[in-house]
């Protein structure tokens, strides 16, 4: 299961935002496992990964790219071997399938022995795989919100703030930033980056959230 499954939109829109983690087994392999996971951030940090992050830490909206590195790098280094100071998963997201698949070989090449989980559109995901010789082991799918969904921000507030799957880009801060946009203060690219800051772990896809935000506030 992960935080990233209930992202909404259109199929098209969707096609460009994919997130992956890179995760061990706990009680299995997890002790150790610091210095694979800095790995899979770094082959992802060099495949032009827009967004990536650590829950614990920060993304790289906060911190530079090297900052980033250093910082989950430095855990396991400092105390290596027990599994303490490995700290959590590392999150990336992407706005194209060729740096997807980029990664995903690279990833297989370095042979980690970690899970990787994926989150976009299936066909999409799919087709990632099969490029690099990849089969799923399991999939996931959303069934959707339910409730008193009346009582939810607007659909198109939604496709941009549930990309942050801790709920962490409020619905006004959205609102604000397409005001802000329409006034000049802001450029849809500088209102993405700002959204991106509240969601720490890294899986908030500034180029697609950049392109909603420009869509709104041109109506």
């Amino acid at each position: 299961m992960t935080h990233s499954l209930h992202r909404q939109g259109t199929k098209e829109n969707l096609s460009k935002d994919f997130t992956m983690y890179c995760l061990p087994a706990v009680g299995i392999n997890d002790k150790g496992s610091g210095s694979k996971r800095w790995r899979f951030l770094e082959i992802a940090l060099r495949n032009n990964a827009v967004n990536a992050g650590e829950a614990d830490i920060g993304n790289i909206m906060v911190h530079s790219r090297q900052e980033l590195s250093d910082r989950v790098g430095d855990r396991f280094r400092n105390k290596p071997g027990d599994g303490v100071g490995d700290g959590m998963a590392p999150c990336i997201c992407c706005a194209s399938k060729e740096d997807v698949v980029n990664i995903l070989k690279e990833t297989l090449e370095a042979d980690l022995g970690l899970s990787i989980v994926m989150q976009g559109v299936l066909e999409e995901v799919e087709d990632c795989l099969r490029q690099v010789g990849l089969k799923p082991h399991t999939v996931h799918h959303s069934l959707g919100v339910w409730g008193k969904t009346e009582k939810l921000p607007g659909k198109e507030i939604l496709e941009i703030t549930t990309m942050c799957g801790h709920g962490m880009a409020s619905p006004n801060l959205v609102k604000q930033c397409i005001k802000d946009i329409i006034s000049g203060r802001t450029t849809p690219r500088e209102a993405a980056r700002l959204l991106a800051q509240q969601c720490v772990c890294g899986i908030f896809n500034t180029s697609r959230a950049e392109a909603l935000l420009e869509r709104i506030a041109s109506r």
